[in-house]
């Protein structure tokens, strides 16, 4: 039975909310809603000693039928927003790719259309150095902010530090990506509208969509 509380969800369906509709059960699933609650759970060096998993959109991860039996990570509550500086974007790790991509349109924001076909989140695009139609995550980014676990610390680092290869980005092990910091470009939004459209319309050819969002 599933038991929930405001920061632990006991017996977590992954199937219920997975983008394949499969999965096993994650036996503890916490609710990470700011960076308080993050450095709570890893006070207790038991939980450090557990595996670990950090679940997005559940778009490109399937736990296994047997299930996950370690500590399982949600980011919501403030990891779920994207503040507009003056010269970059700070997004965090649980926002959607496909908000983020609305988000830029709505603030007449380039370089981003091609994130709309793309159904998972930005941490995680950030962790596989996502992309597709010739771009990926990494030539927008300009910095990584993240969570050290042995350390119960939150750092950042520049991209120029990381070696983001083809299909592999942030994967820094014992860490929890939280932010990533882009840059900003404007341009005109009936262009950026009409890529994202045509991004849609190629997506929809070879792997049909039922939704549409213009």
């Amino acid at each position: 039975m599933t038991q929930e509380n405001k920061n632990l969800v006991t017996n977590y369906p992954s199937a219920k909310y997975s983008w394949l509709k499969s999965g096993g059960i994650i036996s503890n699933l916490y609710k990470i809603y700011n960076q308080i609650d993050l450095s709570n759970l890893f006070n207790d060096n038991d939980s450090k000693a557990k595996s670990l998993l950090v679940i997005g959109n559940l778009s490109n991860t399937l736990i296994k039928d047997e299930g996950f039996k370690g500590i399982g990570i949600k980011l919501l509550g403030d990891f779920t927003n994207i503040q507009l500086k003056s010269d970059h974007m700070l997004v965090g790790a649980a926002v959607l790719d496909n908000y983020l991509s609305k988000f830029c349109y709505q603030n007449a924001i380039s370089g981003y259309e091609f994130l709309y076909t793309i159904p998972g989140s930005i941490g995680g695009n950030i962790f596989m150095n996502a992309g597709c139609y010739n771009q990926e995550i990494k030539d927008k980014l300009i910095s990584v902010i993240y969570f050290d676990i042995n350390e119960n610390k939150i750092y950042e680092k520049t991209i120029s530090k990381l070696k983001f290869e083809y299909r592999k980005g942030f994967q820094k092990k014992n860490t929890i990506i939280l932010y990533g910091k882009f840059k900003i470009i404007h341009s005109d939004q009936s262009y950026i509208k009409d890529l994202m459209q045509e991004y849609e319309r190629v997506r929809n050819q070879s792997q049909p969509q039922k939704k549409a969002f213009f």
